[in-house]
């Protein structure tokens, strides 16, 4: 399994605004935590020939290219060239514009023609889940992500968010022993569940309420399987955060500790 961690995007992430203002040291905090990938937001397409030359020299690869709904629909040839600038070759969307069961049909229809696009450009298109996905539809009792998932084809694959599918009440083992044939790609994202007092804390993996031990142990072990660190908000340190969240991920993957030092 690879291990990696999500950069963020607008103030919110492991690295709040520091990925856009101080990407090389973002890069070369998570390269020292010995995880090997990143996953960019669409926020440094403009940076693209930095990414790029700044991970190969770190010896990290782009997981993951992460986009909203909105930026795909209304740059869909940026966002396939920033994939391809970066070597990324997934591209996960989230915040789908859908409530009910024929709206994420249709949402599912543009899915399927950006996947035939991306698969032209040698991308897989993964589809990310926030607590909305996770619940059922407005007007059916299915899981939105069933909804999905039985209109669209396996040219598009799921990103499963582990913290919002709790926060809904998804049972994680279940859903990730249901997902596994179509998921190669899990954020791993703790917190307190139950209560709006600590919602904005930046909580270690591990530390919150979410059970991933219980979604790890159903997810097959295959060496091109991401696990992926985030957090909704930045911690006060991000280079401790980070090097926490890491070793967690990577005693839990099995994988060798860090050696390097968190510059």
């Amino acid at each position: 399994m690879r291990i990696g961690v999500q950069l963020g995007v607008n103030g919110y992430g492991m690295f709040g605004s520091a990925n856009t203002l101080d990407t090389v040291r973002v890069l070369t905090t998570v390269a020292d935590t010995g995880a090997s990938a990143v996953e960019p937001m669409f926020n440094l397409a403009p940076k693209a020939p930095l990414l790029r030359a700044v991970t190969q020299d770190l010896g990290l690869h782009v997981g993951a290219v992460h986009v909203f709904w909105w930026e795909l629909f209304a740059r869909e040839a940026a966002v396939i060239h920033y994939c391809l600038q970066v070597d990324a070759r997934r591209l996960i969307v989230s915040h789908l514009p859908a409530g009910t069961s024929a709206e994420y049909q249709r949402v599912a229809q543009q899915l399927g023609i950006w996947a035939a696009h991306l698969d032209d450009a040698g991308i897989r298109l993964l589809l990310h889940n926030h607590a909305e996905e996770a619940s059922p539809a407005i007007d059916d009792p299915r899981l939105a992500l069933e909804i999905l998932r039985e209109a669209l084809d396996d040219t598009v694959g799921f990103c499963l968010d582990l913290y919002w599918a709790a926060l809904a009440g998804a049972d994680l083992g279940r859903l990730t022993d249901a997902w596994s044939d179509r998921c190669d790609y899990y954020h791993f994202h703790d917190g307190v569940l139950g209560g709006p007092a600590r919602f904005t804390e930046s909580v270690d993996l591990g530390e919150g309420s979410v059970d991933l031990q219980a979604a790890f142990v159903r997810i097959p072990s295959d060496p091109d399987t991401y696990i992926v660190a985030e957090r909704k908000f930045p911690p006060t340190d991000y280079r401790r955060a980070c090097a926490a969240d890491v070793a967690f991920l990577a005693q839990l993957t099995g994988a060798a500790p860090a050696t390097a030092p968190v510059r």
